[in-house]
């Protein structure tokens, strides 16, 4: 899951030592992270199903005004105008035109960065609001994580804010407290020490799983923070549950990373390497279950031998763009997420290409899901379906789709994916690469995450706008 992962325009790309390298979406990402199907990032699951909010900083982000009794997927309704998106377990989290960052769904834990006794929940996106801190309106990247939200800043520092819930220390400011006892809906400088004087800077990607983040330096460095107890962080989980502040997984010569909810993968220039659970391969470990707790002294290689462009890690499965622009998936394939039949192949933790599927510019990676874009700007899903997350259009279509099948609806043509918990978002494609495009988002509307009131909290099997106020 992606989760966030986030998405960005034009493919999505982002500079690292001087090369702009292609990004997965939900890590880049996925790496929000992708449909997360356990542990929700705060103290108790679920908890974000909450009555609507009060009134509260809003704006059109960019959209066009207006929106009345259109019907969610009807064409021509408004939408609002994003640059990235990045999906969660309760919260959806996207940038406008102007770099500002807007949330919206569930608010338990302050994760929308407004006050929860203020407005508990939003079915339209709110603007995340200057504290004197950390200004919104520089954010470079935001990924959305289980109840946590995370953003570079884009002054020259470079640093790393984190708001929302903290329980095992994802927020990296040097604590693990409570939402509750501490009013974490306002940004937290992410640290690199216990004594918080050293805060993480020079960061060029970030990645969201369920409770805990990483983030890719401009050197290619990793560091990670938040729950270890899969060993996700990169340390060994025994002394180590969680880390509260930035800590080095290694130099690892990273373009990109993905997260899942308990393995992470990172891209380099001949292969991948990735780390934590793999209890159905999805770290590339040959014996289900194994904890790898830090990078493994070999590349992951594709088994078609080819380089990897883009990666992406969801619940118990990752998948990369290959050189040859082909999918290739690898973990568990329960419900066809590896784009192979599940009573052919239930696992596998060497790669295997998605049947019948080339051309694949971007990628993303939720729980049992996986969703590309090709080089023609449709958009294409395989795997779960139980909330019409694969957007096929048919009320009763709940069934998986271990082949990959064309989203029906919504803009038609694509640029950015991310996929969260049991839905997805997507930003359309626009003229200029560099233009906000309008955001849909279909699937599990719990929590009000896609953005739509229209909606009226039900599931959507195809792409519906995201509202504009």
């Amino acid at each position: 899951m992606t989760p966030s992962h986030s998405s960005y325009i034009s493919g999505g790309g982002i500079a690292i030592g001087g090369a702009i390298f292609a990004l997965a979406s939900a890590s880049a990402c996925a790496s929000l992270l992708g449909d997360f199907s356990v542990g929700d990032g705060g103290p108790s699951d679920g908890g974000d199903a909450q009555s609507k909010d009060s009134p509260g900083p809003t704006d059109t982000g960019g959209g066009t005004e207006g929106g009345g009794d259109t019907a969610p997927g009807e064409a021509g309704a408004p939408a609002f105008m994003a640059t990235q998106v990045s999906c969660g377990l309760h919260q959806t989290c996207a940038l406008n035109g102007a770099g500002r960052i807007y949330c919206w769904g569930g608010n338990a834990y302050g994760q929308l960065g407004v006050d929860p006794a203020v407005a508990p929940i939003s079915d339209t996106p709110r603007i995340v609001p200057d504290y004197g801190m950390f200004t919104p309106a520089t954010a470079g990247q935001v990924v959305s994580g289980g109840a946590f939200v995370c953003a570079i800043e884009s002054a020259s520092t470079h640093r790393v804010w984190c708001w929302g819930a903290n329980d095992f220390g994802q927020l990296g400011n040097g604590t693990s407290t409570p939402i509750a006892n501490t009013p974490y809906f306002q940004p937290r400088l992410v640290m690199t020490d216990e004594a918080g004087t050293t805060p993480l800077a020079d960061v060029a990607e970030l990645a969201a799983g369920p409770t805990y983040a990483c983030a890719v330096l401009s050197s290619g460095d990793v560091d990670c923070w938040g729950d270890n107890s899969s060993g996700n962080l990169g340390q060994p989980s025994g002394p180590s549950p969680h880390l509260d502040v930035a800590t080095q997984v290694g130099s690892l010569g990273a373009r990109a990373i993905g997260t899942g909810d308990h393995s992470a993968c990172v891209l380099q220039a001949l292969g991948l390497t990735c780390w934590g659970t793999s209890s159905s391969g999805e770290a590339g470990a040959a014996d289900a279950g194994v904890v790898q707790p830090s990078p493994p002294g070999s590349n992951y290689m594709l088994s078609t031998g080819l380089a990897a462009t883009a990666v992406d890690v969801g619940f118990a499965h990752a998948c990369a763009i290959d050189t040859s622009q082909n999918v290739e998936c690898w973990g568990s394939n329960s419900l066809g997420q590896l784009g192979q039949s599940p009573t052919l192949v239930s696992s596998s933790a060497t790669s295997v290409a998605v049947s019948n599927f080339g051309s694949a510019v971007q990628l993303g990676a939720g729980a049992n899901t996986t969703c590309a874009i090709k080089q023609d700007a449709s958009l294409w899903c395989w795997g779960g379906n139980e909330a019409g997350q694969l957007g096929q259009g048919g009320a009763d279509d709940t069934d998986p789709h271990p082949l990959p099948a064309q989203v029906h609806g919504g803009a038609g043509t694509w640029k950015a994916i991310s996929i969260g918990s049991k839905y997805a978002c997507a930003i359309g494609a626009t003229a200029m690469a560099s233009d906000p495009g309008p955001l849909y988002c279909w699937g599990s509307h719990l929590d009000d995450k896609l953005g739509n009131p229209s909606a009226d909290n039900a599931d959507q099997q195809s792409p519906v706008p995201v509202s504009p106020n």
